[in-house]
């Protein structure tokens, strides 16, 4: 390709991700941060909290707050990348229940009457609730969680609570029934 021909293509490129970063950002107004090391450290936007991520199994939708589009940028990068990880040990496949989660949502879930911790990990970042449909897909991902260095884990009858949120008790078990 021609020198010319290159400068036109990375212009063209250039405006065309300037135009889509404008439409994104009028879209998603910037997020507070969550995490101390969210992925919004290294981009201030939706459209960009992703890009320096390289997730094999995970789109950035799949984390956020059922109230706030886009705040699945507010997780843990750490977080995201072990998580990640374990997805790949346990060769099967993980639904988010629940990623992110805003306090108001926080509250909504309380007041439906689901078992939340007013301190929840979900609120910084550094917890997912991964749904487990049998026994079999429940041990999998356990195992996979506890290879990659987890070691805060919650029960309920279909998923498994995780966090890494150091504030709290390590090396713990509990169950929500």
């Amino acid at each position: 390709m021609e020198e010319w021909h290159k400068k036109i293509v990375s212009h063209i490129g250039q405006k065309q991700e300037k135009k889509e970063r404008e439409c994104i950002q009028k879209m998603h107004p910037k997020v507070k941060m969550g995490a101390k090391n969210n992925i919004g450290d290294k981009a201030d936007n939706y459209f960009e909290c992703f890009r320096h991520m390289d997730l094999r199994y995970f789109k950035r939708e799949e984390f956020d707050s059922p109230d706030k589009e886009g705040s699945g940028c507010q997780m843990d990068k750490d977080f995201l990348c072990r998580l990640d990880d374990a997805r790949h040990i346990a060769g099967v496949p993980f639904k988010i229940n629940s990623g992110f989660r805003t306090p108001e949502y926080n509250i909504d879930l309380e007041k439906r009457g689901y078992k939340v911790a007013k301190t929840s990990p979900h609120m910084k970042g550094l917890a997912v609730d991964i749904a487990t449909p049998d026994s079999r897909t429940r041990y999998k991902v356990l195992t996979a969680l506890m290879e990659v260095g987890f070691k805060r884990f919650g029960f309920g009858e279909t998923f498994i609570h995780v966090d890494c949120d150091e504030e709290k008790s390590q090396d713990c078990i509990w169950h929500y029934y």
